[in-house]
């Protein structure tokens, strides 16, 4: 006998039976061979032991800011401006923290001397 952990939010019936959802999710004995089959499907079945799959969309995560730049205030037409003003080459479709990294980059370049 093998037990699984349905942890689908909604409830689910197919060949094997009907599964029920519930809070942290809920444990079913089945067979073996029962087991390995429902267990291809891991949004829906785990194993006893696994980890209960945060809802990761439902929590806050706060990251430390890095320091402010002096690029932060401005938009995408003044970043390109002063890369063309420094010289340094951008690709089409750039992002703007990506415009802004080369701008840091460029920086310590001409501080090193490089």
């Amino acid at each position: 006998m093998a037990r699984i952990r349905f942890v689908g939010t909604e409830k689910r019936t197919n060949s094997f039976g009907t599964f029920m959802p519930k809070e942290g999710g809920r444990l079913y004995d089945v067979s073996d061979e029962v087991g390995e089959q429902l267990l291809t499907v891991p949004d829906l079945f785990t194993t006893e032991n696994a980890p209960i799959q945060d809802k990761a969309k439902n929590r806050i995560i706060e990251v430390e800011d890095e320091e402010s730049s002096e690029y932060d205030n401005l938009n995408m037409k003044d970043l390109r401006s002063l890369c063309r003003k420094r010289g340094v080459m951008l690709e089409r479709n750039m992002r703007k923290t990506e415009i802004v990294q080369m701008l840091k980059d460029s920086e310590t370049e001409n501080v090193t001397g490089d």
